[in-house]
C-alpha cells in the first residue's frame, strides 16, 4: 500500500535522522533540525490518530483531533521557548518513565513553522492508516509514538552521583533568561572523581554569552571552577534564535560525601549588555560510579 509506504519511509527518516545523525557531525545541525519537523509531520498525526483509534474515537474524528493537536503544540512550542521547556519536561518524564534512554530536546525557531502545509500529508495518512492492522501488528505505530516523543538519543547516564535538589527535576533542570533559556542535563561522576554535565542554551531575543570562569559547584567544603570540554572554547555564544549544547568538567579535591549533602551550581550568563546570575541547588551522595564514556550532546 502507498500510504503505509509513506509512513514507513517518514518513520525510517525520524529515527535515522534524530537517533543517529543528530550531533553526529555528519550534517549541519539547521538541516538535521528541519529534517525532525518534516518527518514528524507526516508520522506524529498518524500515530495520534492510531491511538485516538485505539479508544474507539471514529476514524474521522480522530484525523481531525490528531492533525489540530499537532499543529497547536507544534506552533506553540517553536514560537514560545518556555513553552517548548515544559514540553521536553513532561515528554521526558513519560519516556523516563519506562526507563528509556530518551529525551526531548526542542528548539523554539519560529522558522520551523514553514512545515507545517505538510500536516496535510500526515492528515491524508492519518485517515487511511489509523486502523491499520499490519502496521501495528509490526510495531511500527509503537515506534512512531518514541520516534515523536524522544527526539533525540540522550547519552546522559543514569543514576548520577549527584542530582537536582528540585522536586520533579528529573533528568533535567530548566529556566526562562531575559534573552532566552537555559536547560541543565544531569552529568555524573567521572572514574576519576570530576564532574560532568551539560548545559544547553537557547538565544530568543539576544545572543547569549557563558563565560567558563562564571560557571561554578559550590560543594561540602569547597569551591571547584569549570574547565571545558576539549576543543570547546572558554566562551560560549549562542546566536539569537539558535540552541546549542556546551559540556563543563569540574576537578574537586573529595570524591566523596556524607550522604544527603548539598551543594549549588552557579552559572552567570550575559544577555546582550545584560547579565543574568542561575543558581541550582544540588543533592550529593556517597557513592562513586564509574563514568562509562566520553558525554555526546546534541
Amino acid at each position: 500500500m502507498r500510504s503505509r509506504g509513506m509512513f514507513l519511509g517518514a518513520l525510517a527518516l525520524l529515527v535515522l535522522n534524530d537517533w543517529f545523525l543528530k550531533g553526529a557531525g555528519v550534517l549541519p545541525a539547521w538541516l538535521t533540525g528541519k529534517l525532525s519537523d518534516v518527518a514528524g509531520m507526516i508520522v506524529a498525526p498518524v500515530v495520534l490518530a492510531a491511538v485516538l483509534a485505539l479508544a474507539r474515537v471514529p476514524s474521522s474524528a480522530a484525523r481531525v483531533i490528531a492533525v489540530s493537536a499537532v499543529a497547536l503544540v507544534f506552533a506553540a512550542i517553536k514560537v514560545d521557548a518556555a513553552l517548548a521547556l515544559r514540553f521536553d519536561s513532561v515528554v521526558s518524564a513519560a519516556v523516563a518513565a519506562f526507563s528509556l534512554p530518551l529525551a526531548a530536546h526542542t528548539v523554539a525557531d519560529r522558522s520551523d513553522l514553514i512545515v507545517l502545509p505538510l500536516l496535510g500529508v500526515g492528515g491524508w495518512l492519518a485517515g487511511t492508516l489509523a486502523r491499520d492492522r499490519p502496521l501495528r501488528r509490526s510495531g511500527a505505530l509503537v515506534a512512531g509514538l518514541l520516534a515523536c516523543g524522544a527526539t533525540s538519543s540522550t547519552y546522559m547516564p543514569v543514576e548520577p552521583h549527584w542530582g537536582f535538589a528540585v522536586p520533579g527535576a528529573g533528568t533535567m533542570w530548566g529556566a526562562r533568561l531575559a534573552g532566552g533559556a537555559v536547560i541543565v542535563q544531569r552529568g555524573r561522576q567521572s572514574a576519576d572523581g570530576a564532574f560532568e554535565l551539560g548545559i544547553e542554551l537557547t538565544a530568543v531575543d539576544a545572543e547569549l554569552a557563558l563565560d567558563a570562569g562564571d560557571v561554578w559547584l559550590e560543594l561540602p567544603g569547597e569551591r571547584v571552577m569549570a574547565v571545558v570540554a576539549q576543543a570547546q572554547s572558554s566562551v560560549a555564544r549562542v546566536p539569537r534564535g539558535r540552541a546549542l549544547s556546551f559540556r563543563y568538567i569540574f576537578h574537586p579535591r573529595a570524591t566523596t560525601w556524607p550522604p544527603h549533602s548539598h551543594g549549588v551550581l552557579q552559572l552567570k550568563i550575559a544577555a546582550g549588555d545584560r547579565s543574568e546570575v542561575v543558581r541550582l541547588d544540588l543533592s550529593f551522595d556517597e557513592r562513586m560510579v564509574p563514568w562509562p564514556g566520553d558525554l555526546k550532546l546534541r
